[in-house]
């Protein structure tokens, strides 16, 4: 006579452990998926994704910028910008 922890498992009880293992397995997706490495990251000045991330401080056109330099107006109704 087997004893009843050297038993076989029944269908029912390898469903129950399929089912356990399926939902643990979801649970820890959906917790690893919440998880964004940005959700420690300090808005402003702090360390961020970028490789390159820089300081606030940061001067693009040191002399300012004419983006429309020698554009001819076409437009006759516009008037040009006055320096």
């Amino acid at each position: 006579m087997l004893s009843p922890l050297l038993h076989s498992p029944s269908a029912q009880d390898r469903a129950r452990v399929r089912a356990a293992c399926l939902a643990l397995a979801g649970l820890t997706m959906v917790a690893v998926a919440a998880c964004s490495p940005e959700a420690s990251r300090t808005r402003g000045d702090g360390p961020g994704a970028d490789v390159g991330n820089r300081g606030v401080n940061i001067e693009l056109h040191p002399s300012g910028s004419e983006a429309y330099y020698g554009t001819p107006n076409l437009n006759p109704s516009v008037a040009p910008a006055k320096k």
